[in-house]
């Protein structure tokens, strides 16, 4: 019966110890309240010896992740083992004082740690000890804490800047949701790490004054206790006590270095690309110029210092074949970067890579299984091909910065029209032209355009008599506004500034016209999906309009209404207000336009402040009798005028137009709402950019004066 007692304690004891082994939150709890049992109850010699050797143990394992980890984030949880790791060896250096006072021993360790250091010979330990504090405490302790303010500082600063990249990024469409997250809380984990680490720099800091005020305390206690209780005489006191006080300073104070070494390493790191060896490697010993001029340094000094010759000589004919290895390297680089092309004759391996990159493209062309089938079925929104010369602009490396520019035009576009611009993809196509690139919208080419890579284009703007100042460069139009323009270089940059021409660089103006395409084509852009995301929004603040909407019209018809404003660049981001005059006149006609029009009437405001000059709408309006014979001639909903007046029309509105321009005011027709939209539809193909409002959107309190009267005579 007590056996069987027995081995049901031992198994619960088992179970017990299993389960706390098992638990590393319960290991590490453990490993703190042994360390905080070690400050208050005297330890054995034997457990002291085993608490120093695992200190070293730990204070080599950390230099060395700290050696060949490539980013500070994968030792993210540093500052807390430093705390740890400084609590121990607090805890350690006040036990061997415990055991050095009490009994004069601290285990074999320490006493061996100063006899092999030391030689036994306490003024020279005294002196190792004071050089490894100074070393310590004055170079690396010092240097690591200023390291880790600094770059405390630093993250702290640059976190909304990253955060604002990474959103850049996400508006781009060159990461999705989960990769941006990830993105955001790595930024944050950085902060938090630097952060912490110009705290924790602080525990090394303090350990080696620690140290150096406990070595003071062991050797005047132990020499006053040696004399007064133990009755050594003078030279024997402070032989043993100083002996051992030494040993166990050096013993803490040699892993102490190690741990500010590790913390100087982590803070210190600059690529994360790269791990330290390659970094150091390639940086510090990569470069044969700086090599060769100390292997010739190294020799005249062996030449001229006497009785030093072998030492000199040796180093700098290890540096010289270092040299010469490094040469014969690159030189091996070069000769393998000459292949044999396709046709037999040598080309470079760049020139190989674009014949195998244009081989590529086409047997995934001409691929006829299933799948290669499948693959030429996805059809982009929205996609910019450049020509191979252009790539650079979304190279990062290079200094590219279209991507960035893409994410702020989505971003304005959004804000300006509420219209929620897709992921825009940007690829070379070699079937482009190296300066030209081209936007499509679902596969179709909707603009072309030629920009030089390495150049300005200075715009005129009006500004400038370009036959009185002509500028030295390449003539062309301004893409978006087809303006006179000229691509020149950065000598002829600085002075078309000052005689007043506009300056852009290459992305800017692929920029601005992709901007312009995108807008132009808005009612294109909007998709039946981004309208049930849209939909889905407004559920959150107004379920109940989304309900009553849904109830008289369908997802297709609302699309067709916010296609037609869009159309005429009418910002559709108030969508409860559009939809609750939708809903409101749907049960008259659900035509798509005539909802437009009403659509347009209730957010007359919105529409006019665009186009507000001084407070006042400035237009060209209509003669009375013009507009009569205008509605007089609609059938069926469109203008059915004589061909010779349809044109004199036209022609009018486009002197008008160049008349408003020169006065700066917009391109804006006042007219009759019911022949406002039809009057739309001549001018899309003859005068898109003219802007026509009805009387009944413009707004009791704004003021409205004619500029021009378009009549017959």
């Amino acid at each position: 019966m007590e056996s069987t007692f027995t081995t049901i304690n031992w198994d619960a004891l088992r179970k017990l110890a299993y389960r706390i082994v098992s638990n590393q939150s319960n290991i590490l709890a453990t490993f703190l309240i042994i360390i905080l049992g070690m400050l208050l109850v005297p330890l054995p010699a034997i457990v002291l010896d085993l608490a120093f050797v695992i200190n070293f143990s730990f204070s080599i394992g950390i230099i060395l992740v700290t050696m060949y980890i490539k980013d500070p984030l994968e030792f993210s949880t540093f500052p807390t083992v430093l705390l740890f790791v400084t609590l121990l060896r607090l805890a350690l250096e006040i036990s061997a004082t415990r055991s050095i006072l009490l009994s004069g021993d601290a285990g074999s360790v320490i006493h061996s740690v100063g006899e092999f250091v030391v030689g036994g010979n306490f003024v020279v330990g005294i002196i190792i000890f004071i050089i490894l504090f100074v070393v310590n405490f004055i170079v690396v302790t010092q240097g690591a804490g200023r390291v880790s303010e600094v770059a405390a500082r630093f993250a702290l600063d640059s976190m909304p800047g990253k955060q604002l990249a990474v959103d850049a990024d996400l508006n781009a469409g060159v990461i999705d949701e989960a990769e941006a997250r990830k993105r955001r809380k790595m930024i944050a984990r950085e902060a938090d790490f630097y952060s912490t680490m110009d705290g924790g720099s602080k525990f090394v800091k303090g350990d080696a004054v620690a140290s150096i005020v406990i070595a003071i305390i062991n050797i005047v206690a132990g020499f006053i206790i040696g004399i007064v209780q133990l009755g050594f005489s003078v030279g024997e006191a402070a032989s043993t006590y100083t002996l051992l006080t030494i040993g166990e300073g050096l013993a803490s104070q040699i892993p102490a270095l190690i741990i500010s070494v590790a913390t100087g390493i982590i803070v210190t790191r600059a690529d994360p690309d790269l791990d330290l060896a390659t970094d150091i490697g390639s940086q510090l010993f990569g470069r044969k110029e700086v090599i060769g001029a100390a292997a010739v340094a190294l020799l005249l000094l062996a030449l001229g210092i006497k009785g030093a010759f072998f030492p000199f000589a040796v180093v700098s004919i290890g540096l010289g074949y270092w040299v010469y290895r490094i040469y014969a390297k690159e030189q091996k680089v070069i000769n393998d970067d000459i292949v044999t092309g396709p046709d037999g004759q040598p080309i470079t391996r760049e020139q190989l890579a674009i014949l195998e990159s244009e081989n590529k493209l086409k047997a995934i062309e001409q691929d006829n299984t299933p799948e290669g089938v499948m693959k030429l079925l996805k059809v982009d929104q929205i996609e910019v091909e450049l020509g191979y010369r252009l790539v650079s602009l979304i190279d990062k490396s290079k200094g590219g910065d279209l991507m960035d520019r893409i994410g702020q035009i989505r971003r304005q576009i959004m804000i300006d029209l509420g219209l929620p611009v897709p992921a825009i993809r940007v690829h070379d196509n070699l079937q482009v032209s190296s300066n030209d690139y081209q936007v499509k919208l679902r596969g179709a080419v909707i603009a072309k355009g030629s920009v030089e890579p390495d150049a300005y284009l200075a715009v005129n703007t009006g500004l400038v008599d370009m036959e009185a100042d002509p500028l030295k460069g390449k003539e062309t139009k301004e893409p978006s506004y087809g303006l006179p323009a000229t691509w020149v270089d950065d000598k002829e940059r600085d002075r078309a500034e000052m005689v007043g021409y506009t300056i852009a660089t290459p992305s800017s103006v692929l920029a601005t016209h992709l901007t312009e395409v995108v807008r132009r084509h808005a009612g294109e852009v909007l998709s039946r999906q981004d309208l049930v995301r849209m939909l889905d929004q407004v559920k959150q603040i107004n379920e109940s309009i989304v309900k009553e909407t849904e109830d008289v019209l369908g997802i297709g018809e609302l699309l067709s209404v916010l296609q037609c404003l869009l159309k005429e660049q009418v910002s559709v981001r108030d969508l409860p207000t559009i939809m609750e005059a939708c809903t409101t006149y749907a049960k008259i006609n659900k035509d798509p336009e005539f909802l437009a029009e009403r659509v347009r009437e209730t957010m007359g405001r919105q529409i006019c402040s665009d186009y507000l000059v001084n407070e006042t709408l400035n237009a060209t309006t209509f003669h009375p009798a013009v507009e009569e014979e205008i509605i007089n001639s609609l059938h069926m909903g469109k203008i059915a005028l004589e061909p010779a007046k349809t044109k004199v029309i036209i022609e009018k509105l486009q002197q008008s137009q160049e008349l408003m321009g020169e006065q700066g005011l917009p391109p804006l027709i006042l007219c009759s709402g019911k022949i406002r939209s039809p009057l739309r539809r001549i001018l899309d193909r003859s005068n898109p950019n003219m802007v026509l409002i009805s009387y009944n959107e413009v707004p009791a309190t704004i003021t409205a004066q004619s500029i021009n009267m378009i009549a017959w005579e």
